[in-house]
């Protein structure tokens, strides 16, 4: 809703600024929330030991048939780009030496 009312940030609320008599935030803290299921859910990447020393690469699928983006963590940035060939997903993957993929069963 809040895209469509033209929204270029998450808003506290649903009312954004029309909200807590015309004092809700436009550009709230949680916004971030969005960035985390973009890594986690779309590229998939998700931490598997603390601090990103283990990862796997696990999207959702049927949200989309392909995707890319950097994943920043302590050790270093994860490239990601994959794209699902039938009922596979093939990922492309760029990351520290220091860290290992696990590939989920």
């Amino acid at each position: 809703e809040m895209l469509f009312a033209g929204a270029t940030s998450f808003w506290e609320t649903l009312r954004g600024g029309w909200d807590f008599g015309n004092a809700g935030s436009l550009c709230h803290g949680w916004s971030a929330v969005p960035v985390y299921f973009y890594h986690a859910h779309l590229l998939g990447v998700r931490p598997t030991e603390i601090g990103f020393k283990k990862f796997t690469v696990d999207p959702v699928k049927d949200v989309s048939k392909s995707a890319s983006g950097q994943v920043p963590t302590p050790s270093g940035v994860i490239k990601v780009n994959w794209e699902q060939i039938g009922d596979k997903i093939v990922p492309n993957l760029v990351h520290p030496d220091k860290m290992r993929l696990e590939v989920q069963k």
